[in-house]
């Protein structure tokens, strides 16, 4: 989610209006960045797991993953943000 608020933080600060977030005052990207707070806040308090460290998967795992998920072209061509492998690989990290 956050690698993509800079690509349409418009919708993303819509998101965080309909989560019920303040953003008036910010800037469409602390608007963008508030509604992943909010949701990065839901998954634990529902307690989901937000690291891959936390389901058991090892950080060694990352460049196969990332080069698996390049691999998705479906997703990836729907995304609003181009990615690359050093992205995705990236977002693991950041992930883990």
């Amino acid at each position: 989610m956050r690698y993509n608020t800079i690509a349409n933080h418009t919708k993303f600060v819509q998101m965080a209006k309909v989560f019920g977030e303040k953003v008036e005052g910010l800037s469409e990207l602390d608007g963008a960045e508030t509604a992943v707070k909010f949701v990065e806040r839901l998954s634990d308090d529902i307690r989901v797991p937000r690291r891959l460290r936390d389901v058991g998967v090892p950080e060694n795992a990352i460049p196969r993953l990332a080069e698996a998920a390049m691999k998705v072209t479906r997703l990836l061509a729907n995304n609003p943000r181009k990615i690359t492998l050093e992205d995705a690989v990236a977002i693991y990290r950041s992930a883990y």
